[in-house]
């Protein structure tokens, strides 16, 4: 299971540079790349957050009446 999910990953990964337009045999990337590329530093770890307290608030769902059961 270890190996499949680095291959998801690294395909993940290839489609997003490629969908951006990252060329690995280029010597350097253009601005809009670079720019790109720091949006995705900061926005994947933003979604992540979000689609986790979203996630809590589903799954425990902890209003005060389930918080004053014992």
């Amino acid at each position: 299971m270890k190996f499949l999910n680095s291959t998801v990953a690294s395909v993940g990964v290839s489609g997003v540079l490629a969908a951006i337009g990252f060329v690995a045999e280029a010597p350097s990337q253009t601005i809009d790349v670079v720019n790109k590329i720091r949006l995705l530093g900061t926005g994947v770890p933003l979604l992540a957050v979000v689609l986790e307290i979203v996630g809590v608030g589903l799954i425990w769902n902890l209003r005060e009446g389930k918080m004053n059961r014992n």
